[in-house]
């Protein structure tokens, strides 16, 4: 039996057929778990802002990376004659690696 070429070109096409759709289903895969990712950090930021959930799990794993910092609230001195203590703008305070070794 004569098959001609076709037990060369076959297989190298069927790979690259396979393979082109494994790559599009895990782009399209990563692509729903980095959002995902995004979307519940940026929850997880807003709930910090508005002091809800501390006591959640992802804080604690917040928490617990090195290179967690606290942020204060800074505010104005027109603000705190009114006595409005809550608006004001949060700044992050600086990272001291020295900090966290004691």
């Amino acid at each position: 039996e004569d098959f001609g070429w076709n037990h060369l070109w076959i297989p190298f096409m069927a790979a690259c057929f396979v393979g082109c759709i494994a790559m599009m289903m895990f782009n399209l895969l990563s692509g729903i778990f980095l959002d995902i990712i995004d979307t519940l950090f940026l929850c997880f930021a807003i709930d910090m802002d508005n002091n809800v959930g501390m006591d959640s799990e992802l804080a604690s794993l917040v928490k617990e990376h090195s290179g967690y910092t606290e942020a204060e609230i800074v505010s104005d001195h027109d603000d705190a004659e009114k006595g409005n203590e809550q608006s004001g703008v949060v700044t992050a305070l600086p990272y001291n690696p020295d900090a966290n070794s004691n």
